[in-house]
Order: structure tokens, then sequence, then C-alpha cells
């Protein structure tokens, strides 16, 4: 009997998730799809992707019914999914992200399937206190056969919402080391060389991107001249971020990039000497849960990071190893370690000890290999 594997999304393509379809590939012995509600682009994948919204599949009255259900109870109507699926059958269903494993749950059991859910952040800090989503995940967990945090801090989060602690376990995110070459740079800075600072992030309040050009208002007289900040991200908090740094008198130092593309991305990443990435929890209680993706994206570039003591962020970056960490809201401290990694034998040890991490740690290949074996031993354990 083939074992057929189902990943779904909410929607397939979006180009801030290219991890997301990093972890997503054939599997050994299974024959593996994508279902996605719907389409924001056409990305080529390892596996077939199919969406109920694909021309000749359901049709507008069946999604109509599904968008209502959707509405009212939170869930997906089960047909239009289960139709996607060659003989409405398979033994597994892994859902990416919280609120669409909530939705697909009905379908996993149309399925007949185990329900695998990872959670990556939103869904484990701030959907909680969304009215009605307490109990939905607190179902969710119960529905589930298995539930994925990519770190300690984010299993610690969602054991306290109510999971059971023998359907949690912990595979870390991995990415596609193929797109990432050796670096080519040098492996030590020289001391009057202008320093390349970057942030990657959406301009959020969880990110701390303000943090961060305060800490380089701080450090600019110590840093070589001509040192330079890109923000690369756009979002909510531009136009208080922009007046910021306008009001500091550095705006002539900072470049705001906005969303780059993941091919120029690497080419930041590659290219500067080091990411700062002062993540906080945001007045409404939003974290990262996790950590951001990025992190190990700087780790395959070889590129040392200065980021604070944040849910999983310590788990990615290792304090004095990658990087240095220092305490939420603290731009002062933040200054300290950009200018402390920075020092030309310091700089070539981090850059050397991220790459060797990516290489032992972050590989997409890694990830997807724990998932193959956890979806075995369901199959092994127990029925859905």
């Amino acid at each position: 009997m083939t074992r057929r594997l189902v990943h779904t999304v909410y929607a397939w393509g979006r180009l801030t998730e290219g991890w997301l379809r990093a972890e997503i590939g054939p599997v050994e012995g299974w024959d593996v799809l994508v279902v996605a509600a719907r389409r924001e682009a056409r990305v080529e994948s390892g596996v077939p992707v199919v969406s109920p919204d694909d021309p000749g599949r359901a049709g507008p009255g069946v999604m109509a019914i599904d968008r209502l259900t959707a509405r009212v109870s939170g869930r997906r109507w089960a047909r239009p999914y289960r139709a996607c699926v060659p003989s409405g059958r398979a033994s597994v269903v892994h859902a990416h992200f919280g609120d669409w494993g909530f939705a697909m749950a009905p379908v996993a059991r149309a399925l007949g399937a185990h329900l695998v859910v990872s959670f990556y952040g939103y869904d484990a800090g701030s959907l909680p206190s969304r009215p009605g989503w307490s109990e939905r995940l607190h179902r969710l967990f119960l529905e589930s056969s298995l539930i994925l945090a990519e770190g300690p801090a984010m299993a610690d989060r969602i054991r306290s919402l109510g999971c059971p602690p023998e359907r949690l376990r912990i595979v870390s995110l991995g990415i596609d080391l193929a797109e990432w070459p050796e670096p080519s740079r040098s492996p030590r800075r020289t001391a009057d060389q202008p320093a390349r600072l970057l942030v990657v992030a959406s301009l959020r309040p969880k990110k701390g991107v303000d943090d961060a050009i305060r800490a380089f208002a701080f450090a600019r007289s110590r840093l070589p001249p001509g040192s330079q900040l890109s923000i690369v991200g756009d979002g909510p908090e531009r136009e208080r971020l922009l007046l910021l740094a306008r009001d500091l008198g550095i705006e002539g130092a900072i470049t705001w990039l906005g969303y780059r593309p993941q091919a120029h991305l690497r080419s930041l990443l590659l290219e500067a000497d080091l990411l700062i990435q002062p993540s906080v929890v945001a007045p409404d209680g939003d974290t990262e849960g996790g950590a951001p993706v990025v992190l190990l994206q700087a780790a395959a570039a070889g590129l040392p990071v200065v980021a604070t003591r944040h849910a999983d962020i310590p788990f990615i970056v290792p304090d004095g190893q990658t990087g240095h960490l220092v305490g939420e809201h603290d731009p002062e401290a933040i200054a300290a370690a950009i200018v402390r990694s920075l020092d030309a034998p310091e700089w070539g040890r981090l850059s050397e000890n991220a790459r060797q991490r990516a290489l032992d740690q972050f590989s997409a290949e890694r990830t997807r290999a724990g998932l193959a074996q956890l979806y075995r031993s369901l199959l092994e354990e127990r029925r859905p």
C-alpha cells in the first residue's frame, strides 16, 4: 500500500516562506503532495502542488461553501480538499501553522490520516490571545497525532497552552545549503574597513528594529567612517522608523531596501559584516515564538549576528559562538556587541563558527530526514 503524505498550507508561493518550501520535498517510500487553499505564485518544488481553486477542480459553489464554513467555524470543508488527493486517502497530513492545522483537521479526518501540525511563531505567540483561539488550539492538540515546535522555547510555550507533552516534538527548521556556497570573502576584517550592518525583518514591533536604529546611532562614533546600516523589509512601522532615524541624525547612513527576493537577500547576507536581530516581546504580547529564519541564512553565509535573548534565538545563535546576545530593549548593549563583533579576530572566529554550525545543524535535508522518521513512527505506533 502506498504511503501518502499530504503537506497542506493556506497559501503556496509566498515570497517570505522559502524556508517552508525547503522543508517540503520528496520522501523515500512516500507519495508526497502539497495541497494549498490558494497559490500566490507558481514556484518550483520537488513535489506536485494542487489547490481546490485550480481550474477544473472545485466549482465556485463548492468553494463558496468552504469559505462560509471557514468563516463560521474556523474549519475547512473536507470535500474540495479530499478531492485533490488521489483515492481520497492519505497516511499523514502535515499542516503548516497552528491555525491552518485547526482549519484542516476535518480534512485529515476525512482522509483517514494522522494529523501533524507545525507551529512557527504567531500561532504560538499572539494567536492564542485572540477571541476563541485558546479553546480552538486546545481542541487541535487533542485531535493531532503530533505537534511540532522549532525549538525548546516554542515547545515550552505550546506545552503551556495545553498540548500533551507526549504529542510534542522539536524539529529544527532547515534551509537549502546548496544555495549557500562557501563564503568567498576574507575571514578577517581590517580595522579601517567601513562596517556593513544589516537588519532583515518585517517592520513590526516584535522585530525591535527601532532598537537596531538606536544602537547604530550609539555605535557610529566607534565604527570606521562610512559605516552603513541596510534594512530589508517593510511593514506598518516604516514611517515611525524613518522619523526616528531623522531625529537621531543618521538618516543618511541608513538604506531602506523594502522586501527583496531571495537571490538578492542572499547577496546582501554574503556581502554584509554583521546581522542585527533585536527581537522583543511586543506590547500586544506578540513574539517570534521560535527564531527568525534569517538567522539560519546568516549562519550559512558565515555572517556573525548580534541579537537578543528572545524566544528560540539562543537555540540558533549560541552566545559567544556564532554571535553575541543581549537583553531586550537595550540599544546601548546592542551597540557594544556590534563594536565587539566587528573586531577583526573576533569577527573571523564568529564567521567560521557560524558557517560550520549551518553545515552541522541547519540543512533542509536534515530537517526532512527528521520529519520522515516521525511520519514512520506514527504508522508503526498507532492508528489516527
